[in-house]
């Protein structure tokens, strides 16, 4: 099984159950609170599985309901562990949409700023959360093994940080036109709103981006759609040799390194 980023394949499932609790104890993401305890229960569950099957395999080395408890088991190991990193990932995700969001709140108030005090101000609480928004940002979109989200997320930071400068400008501009009452004071309040709102809209689609997890059909190639093909047509014969695998009790125990 795959992963979209590159931090949840580096992970091992055995301490998935540690990381869990610890990361459940650790964080006060409610989300992450309510969908983490299923998460871990079904690596339990499926643990138990394993250990059934050991038991049942020592006392008949051909027992079909062994066989069944073991691939149920390896299943569930596999797919709960996967769960439980996929509910840490959306958590760290929610992180950075916050910061974002610090970000459109803050520039929100920009078209309150009425001074050179005031744009001071406001160019001193957008600093710190911008570059914290860029940073974390970057270090997601490294992450990412999607190609296409990656390059959106890259995309938006470039966009922010050629945005923000012009943006500033265009405040002091505004500011001075109205100030001091000279011509063009409409025109200035106007290129103010619509780098407000470009910057906005690239911030929104950084959050979009955010939470993308699944490559879109239309970014796939015909080689791609062909290996898609193999894969399933694999797929399809190892889970008719597992079938048979099971249904079978004499069939001896080293065929299922076919698996």
């Amino acid at each position: 099984m795959s992963f979209h980023t590159k931090s949840i394949e580096r992970i091992l499932s055995p301490v998935a159950q540690q990381v869990g609790h610890q990361t459940i104890e650790a964080s006060d993401d409610q989300l992450l609170q309510r969908d983490m305890p299923p998460s871990l229960k079904r690596v339990e569950d499926a643990s138990f599985y394993l250990q059934d099957a050991v038991v049942l395999l020592q006392n008949d080395p051909n027992s079909s309901e062994a066989r069944r408890k073991l691939i149920e088991g390896s299943r569930g190991i596999l797919q709960g562990t996967s769960s439980v990193l996929l509910t840490f990932d959306m958590s760290e995700v929610r992180k950075i949409i916050r910061h974002c969001r610090r970000v459109l709140s803050v520039l929100a108030t920009a078209e309150h700023v009425s001074s050179l005090t005031g744009l001071a101000d406001f160019v001193k609480r957008l600093t710190p959360c911008m570059a914290d928004m860029i940073k974390e940002v970057d270090n997601r979109q490294e992450e990412l093994t999607i190609q296409s989200h990656s390059a959106l997320l890259l995309r938006g930071i470039e966009q922010v940080k050629r945005l923000t400068p012009i943006l500033i400008s265009s405040l002091k501009l505004h500011v001075n036109t109205h100030q001091n009452h000279l011509p063009g004071a409409a025109e200035s309040q106007a290129n103010r709103d619509f780098l407000l709102s470009e910057m906005s809209s690239e911030i929104h689609e950084i959050i979009r981006g955010l939470q993308l997890t699944e490559t879109d059909s239309s970014e796939l190639f015909d080689d791609d759609l062909a290996a898609m093909h193999m894969n399933k047509a694999a797929f399809d014969s190892r889970l008719q040799f597992v079938s048979d695998w099971i249904s079978d009790s004499n069939s001896r125990m080293s065929n299922c390194v076919e698996l």
